[in-house]
């Protein structure tokens, strides 16, 4: 199996999307793929293993201060995104979470599920997405899920752009994973 792991920058898609290993909290081990120690990520991952889906792939990218916020935009955010992709039987899922260690306020998160067009060698079928808005809280979700029944072989993508406001400075963060291995979509 061939992965790619993705980048993750700082970089908000406006409106909608286009195209060290620390010591566990909460009593769950590190998982394949993931190497924080973020509990609320942890247990994501748990339990979509014990549902019987592996973790294919997974990227993470810290929440940066906007770069023309001057109000405090030197403090870090504590903030992370993870985002991962999962595979039980011709279920592809992408899971994405935004885990902060202090409460945030008017926290965003939005997320697509794509597929690959080896034709145009494009990214091209948003095959779902979701989104999270919330006024106050310290962790956002969003689950998407593709049944590809469909007779086809494609690789995934989730890919999800967030943003949230810290003792008033805004930050955001984007992070994929790419799923690089067709899957036999078959009937």
């Amino acid at each position: 199996m061939k992965l790619l792991t993705a980048c993750a920058s700082a970089v908000l898609v406006a409106g909608a999307l286009t195209g060290a290993a620390l010591a566990p909290q909460g009593g769950l081990a590190p998982q394949a793929g993931y190497d924080g120690d973020d509990p609320a990520v942890l247990q994501l991952i748990a339990d979509r293993t014990a549902e019987g889906a592996e973790l294919i792939s997974t990227s993470t990218a810290t929440y940066e201060p906007v770069a023309d916020d001057s109000a405090t935009s030197a403090l870090p955010s504590g903030c992370e995104l993870v985002v991962l992709i999962t595979k039980s039987d011709r279920l592809i899922s992408g899971d994405s979470i935004t885990s902060c260690q202090t409460p945030f306020g008017r926290g965003y998160m939005g997320s697509a599920l794509a597929h690959y067009n080896p034709d145009w060698n494009i990214w091209d079928v948003t095959l779902d997405n979701d989104s999270t808005n919330l006024s106050v809280g310290t962790i956002m979700t969003t689950h998407m899920a593709y049944n590809c029944s469909n007779g086809n072989a494609s690789n995934y993508r989730n890919e999800t752009s967030g943003s949230l406001s810290i003792a008033g400075t805004s930050y955001i963060a984007t992070a994929y994973d790419i799923f690089d291995e067709d899957v036999d979509c078959g009937t």
